[in-house]
């Protein structure tokens, strides 16, 4: 699932970008963020359990967190770059930019990040 939606952003941004790999990696792993913290917004809903915080400061939680994302976006990004040949010869033969595939794609993001949302509303 990850790696069709690496080669589609990566199709889609060829054209506009000179650096479709690493914007392709990126929107993958904001994808994956929505993923997991669906996940975890799952879990705190049916065990009531609370997530673990460095403080009570949204700043300074974000200023501990941000070297941890950026670490995963470029692990994200070196493991698509290493299959990024593979994954072109298995859809290289397929029409990937259509309006199908589109709503497949920001359908992945939009409906668990909106589930998610509602989750964690109070």
């Amino acid at each position: 699932m990850y790696s069709f939606i690496y080669y589609y952003m990566v199709k889609l941004l060829e054209k506009r970008n000179q650096d479709a790999k690493f914007n392709a990696a990126g929107f993958v792993f904001f994808i994956q963020v929505v993923h997991v913290g669906l996940v975890f917004a799952i879990l705190k809903k049916i065990y009531l359990f609370e997530y673990f915080r460095f403080s009570d400061s949204y700043y300074e939680n974000k200023m501990y967190m941000f070297p941890f994302a950026l670490v995963a976006l470029i692990l994200v990004y070196i493991f698509f770059k290493r299959r990024h040949n593979k994954i072109q010869k298995k859809y290289s033969n397929k029409k990937v930019l259509t309006t199908w595939n589109t709503i497949i794609v920001f359908s992945l993001m939009l409906f668990p990040l909106l589930l998610m949302i509602y989750l964690l509303k109070k």
